[in-house]
């Protein structure tokens, strides 16, 4: 079998041949089913991002390459120049192991509650401490200046911890270091050994790439698994995520339309599961409209189940196949209707504005801004149950709290399964007829 790196490189090369191709090619040229046909190679790839590693996210693969890259450059360089250098280089490279497990564990499991969070996070925290003491007992030290760049710089490794900006926070850190940095370039070391100005030159570029990272994977903050377990103190990333229990041992029963159906079920059985259950509790009309809801999202889950089987069908096939889905929020609005007069009618109307977001399916390319709109419509009347029940009934609080973190988490399936439009098996066969 093909070395798969190999074939992928060669599928760079080939795609930048296509986009040149395409540029220079009439339309009324184009074969028909071109399209098409790209559509598909699209779909199969990717099945195979999702496949390498089981559901590792990318965003590990990148850390791993981050650590092969410019952090493996610039401990090599510290060793070359030994000493104390290379003695902090060793715990500066610690410090980075402890945070790609960390980012491991991240991406099989859900966000755990601050205190446990705290204890996953100790074995990078103790490393940034160890680095930054280990500069304190060497102030006599020739390599001062190269101590205090490596201690400053260091605690740009807390960007895990900081939302809604962790990138500015890393380029404060790396502002920090920048004056012992300057101090190796311009007064110890200066046209003496060249090793040195490459060594500060390696150093910015950890952080540099450290920054990259973090825009590309991690802009608005640490991107957890929410359709995952939440992660406990001793949960270790295993580098692959377990595959879908489908009931059958079938080979192809692991493709990407497997996994989505599967991260599905997975959703539903924990944040829908927590909101109806909060909502039976709260009881009366509140928990007559969850039963609806709680209909809708399993209509939308044997949708899903088609998707995952049959090939995309023509727009009338597909609205009778959406109908079910569409009965059921019709369902829900008009109870909210019915019951005006309601003394839970902003429950009612916060569950009715953001329903509307399970017709994410119909939508390209952008499903999942399509599910941010729903829940800024339903914010309005979730934000009425908060001033009604802050401080007299808590659990209104948290039937608010759950009803958003079902829509953060539906959001995050959408972008992380299909973020351009859901995801049909064109593989497979044709939809059933009603």
């Amino acid at each position: 079998m093909a070395d798969l790196k190999v074939l992928i490189d060669q599928l760079d090369e080939l795609s930048v041949d296509i986009r040149a191709t395409a540029d220079q090619t009439v339309s009324a040229d184009v074969p028909q089913g071109t399209a098409e046909q790209l559509e598909n190679i699209i779909i199969k790839l990717q099945g195979v991002k999702a496949d390498i590693g089981g559901l590792q996210h990318v965003f590990v693969q990148a850390y791993q390459n981050l650590m092969s890259g410019s952090v493996a450059s610039f401990v090599n360089l510290s060793d070359e120049i030994g000493g104390e250098v290379k003695e902090q280089a060793a715990l500066f490279r610690k410090a980075f192991d402890a945070q790609s497990a960390f980012i491991g564990v991240v991406s099989e499991f859900g966000k755990p509650k601050q205190e446990i969070l705290l204890k996953l996070l100790q074995p990078t925290s103790e490393s940034i401490t160890e680095i930054q003491n280990y500069r304190e007992k060497k102030r006599t030290s020739a390599f001062f200046d190269h101590l205090s760049a490596v201690s400053e710089c260091v605690p740009a490794l807390g960007w895990v911890s900081v939302e809604p900006k962790p990138g500015p926070y890393i380029k404060q850190s790396c502002d920090s270091g920048q004056y012992y940095s300057n101090r190796v370039l311009q007064t110890t070391f200066k046209g003496q050994n060249e090793k040195h100005v490459e060594w500060v030159e390696a150093l910015v570029k950890v952080f540099e790439d450290l920054h990259e990272y973090v825009m590309e994977y991690h802009s608005t903050g640490l991107v957890w698994n929410e359709l995952a377990p939440v992660a406990t103190e001793t949960s270790v990333a295993t580098g692959r995520a377990p595959p879908p229990s489908t009931g059958s041992s079938g080979g192809d029963d692991t493709g990407v339309h497997q996994i989505y159906v599967q991260a599905f079920q997975n959703f539903l059985s924990i944040s829908s599961a927590s909101f109806v259950s909060l909502s039976n509790e709260i009881g009366g009309n509140v928990a007559e409209q969850a039963a609806l809801f709680q209909r809708a999202l399993d209509a939308e889950s044997a949708f899903i189940v088609v998707a995952s089987e049959c090939k995309k069908p023509k727009p009338e096939h597909l609205a009778q196949l959406l109908q079910p889905t569409s009965e059921s929020i019709s369902e829900i609005q008009a109870y909210r209707e019915n019951k005006r007069s309601s003394k839970l009618f902003n429950h009612l109307s916060a569950v009715s504005e953001c329903v509307p977001a399970l017709g994410w399916v119909s939508v390209d390319p952008k499903p999942g801004q399509y599910v941010q709109q729903m829940v800024e419509s339903s914010q309005f009347y979730g934000n009425q149950v908060l001033q009604d029940f802050t401080g007299k009934d808590e659990k209104h609080v948290k039937w608010v709290e759950a009803l958003m973190k079902f829509l953060e988490d539906l959001i995050a399936y959408v972008m992380r399964y299909h973020p351009t439009g859901l995801v049909w098996n064109e593989e497979g066969s044709p939809p059933p007829v009603y």
